[in-house]
Order: C-alpha cells, then structure tokens, then sequence
C-alpha cells in the first residue's frame, strides 16, 4: 500500500460531486476538476450548496452573503463546456469572447469622475537647500562664462580691427595727393 492509499482506506465519500478530480494537491485537484456541478442542469448542484451551508456556516438558516447561483450553458454563445477543466479556462484567460466594439464615448462617461482630486507635495527650501541652489546657479554661470568668454573678446578684437582698418583706408582717402612736378 502507498501513502496515498492509506489516507483513503479510512474516509467515506458522502457523496461525489461529479466533475471533480482528486489530485496529488489542492492546486491541482482544482486545475483538473469542471465546473459541471454549478450549471443549473445539474443535480448535484442543491446538494452541494446544502453539504457547503450545513458544513461551514453555522446555525444560520438563509445567510445574504451566502446567495450563489448556477451556472447556465449556451451552447451558441459559450466558449467553455461545462465538462472543461478549470486549468483550461485559466489558460484561455476566462474570457468567454472578446468585445470588438470600442465605445471611447461611453467608456469615459462610465470612468470619467466627477471630480478629480490629486495631492502634490511642495517643499519648502530650507538654508541648505537655498545655498545649494546658490551655488548650482553660480557654477552654471562660470561654467558658461568659461566657453563664452574666449568667443566674445574674440569677436571684440576683430571687431576693433576692421573698425581701425576702416578708419585707417578712410584717412587715406580724405588725405590731399601731393602734387608731383609734371614735366
């Protein structure tokens, strides 16, 4: 005998429910069982809901939080049988099909709120933040000034070159020509 078969020597079964499979763990007991029970034209379904009411809740007739209701199957409509495994319903998502019809419209009116709240935080400087400004704003202005500086006395000194040279030619200009003797 295994292990396993000594757990299940000693327990009954009350009563199966049909679709489910019993697995080396829950997770995958869960993965390969169907959701057969919980259609609505399934027997096993009022049975269950009983062993599950009488079971875990207790002394409480009729609970309102305790108000499922069965499955039902359309055959033209459904993806899912009612005899598929649950692990195939996680692997295709469970969606039974996609919408292709896109309402941006109404998708906003159903989203949009009626107000919007957000929070934003301010932080006010203190000293050492000021000065850390400070010298961020003094370390930018010298590091530009060191690239600018050379360009500007650069254009300065051509500047006042062409200027002389222009007075210069003007002064030759307006200058009276000696008169040489013509002979």
């Amino acid at each position: 005998m295994t292990g396993l078969d000594e757990i299940f020597e000693n327990t009954t079964a009350s009563y199966i429910v049909s679709g489910s499979i019993v697995g080396c763990s829950e997770i995958s007991s869960l993965l390969l069982s169907t959701l057969e029970c919980f259609y609505s034209d399934s027997t096993c379904f009022p049975i269950l809901m009983n062993y599950i009411k009488q079971t875990y809740i207790w002394n409480v007739e009729e609970p309102s939080w305790f108000d499922i209701h069965t499955l039902s199957y359309n055959s033209t409509s459904d993806h899912f049988y009612p005899n598929s495994s649950i692990s195939v319903i996680v692997k295709n998502i469970m969606i039974e099909q996609w919408n292709p019809s896109y309402s941006y419209e109404h998708f906003y009116q159903l989203c949009s709120p009626t107000y919007c709240l957000y929070e934003k935080r301010i932080y006010a400087n203190n000293i050492i933040g000021a000065v850390v400004i400070l010298l961020s704003v003094l370390g930018g202005l010298s590091a530009s000034l060191r690239f600018i500086t050379p360009c500007i006395i650069a254009f300065i000194i051509r500047l006042s070159a062409t200027i002389t040279r222009k007075r210069k030619t003007k002064q030759q200009q307006n200058q009276p020509q000696p008169k040489g003797n013509n002979n």
